[in-house]
């Protein structure tokens, strides 16, 4: 009986071994595996979210200080093809070709403009003025380019991106992103298709 025990105890936390490290350093783990073999340009997306309830997931990875995730995947190219690996928490995950890839180019023009708004906010900063205000509810999204161990960052509330109205201009930036999440999503439709 002892040792079906210990058997069952040994299994269980090995199961959950990668729960325990987190997402964060599973990502990381996994996007150094992928530079190793040389692949330079990266997309790491993740949505989560905060106060509500994830539909279809049988388990919940928890993300960001008690947020539920949602996805988590990477997409790159590679040889000329591009590809989605998409995991979670507990390391269980697929890894697929994407027939047409979007979101991996047009990240990579944007990426003057996502420039440019972190000049923006850090001047705000430097003045003690803060932009808008910390949404703590609903869902979120964040994107990171990665190229040659450099990185750019995207992030937004899902209210920020129906909530926007850029009538001056002044943060163009603003809708690069909507677009670009846009695009995301729907490279990983096609890829659910698939």
């Amino acid at each position: 009986m002892k040792k079906y025990l210990l058997v069952l105890l040994i299994f269980f936390c090995n199961n959950h071994s990668y729960a325990q490290k987190g997402i964060e350093k599973l990502t990381v783990h996994k996007i150094d595996s992928l530079q190793h073999i040389h692949v330079d340009t990266l997309l790491y997306y993740d949505s989560y979210c905060g106060e509500c309830e994830i539909k279809g997931n049988t388990h919940n990875c928890y993300f960001k200080s008690g947020y539920i995730l949602d996805d988590n995947l990477i997409i790159y190219q590679q040889h000329g093809k591009f590809y989605v690996l998409i995991f979670d928490c507990y390391n269980s995950g697929s890894k697929r070709q994407l027939i047409n890839c979007e979101s991996l180019p047009y990240f990579l023009t944007i990426i003057p403009a996502l420039k440019a708004q972190d000049r923006f906010f850090k001047d705000q900063r430097k003045k003690n003025l803060f932009p808008h205000s910390s949404i703590s509810d609903g869902g979120f999204e964040d994107a990171e380019i990665i190229i040659n161990r450099k990185k750019q960052y995207v992030s937004m509330a899902e209210s920020e991106k129906t909530n926007f109205r850029d009538t001056d201009n002044t943060h163009y930036w603003v809708n690069k992103e909507i677009k670009l999440l846009k695009l995301i999503s729907e490279d990983i439709t096609i890829k659910k298709d698939n």
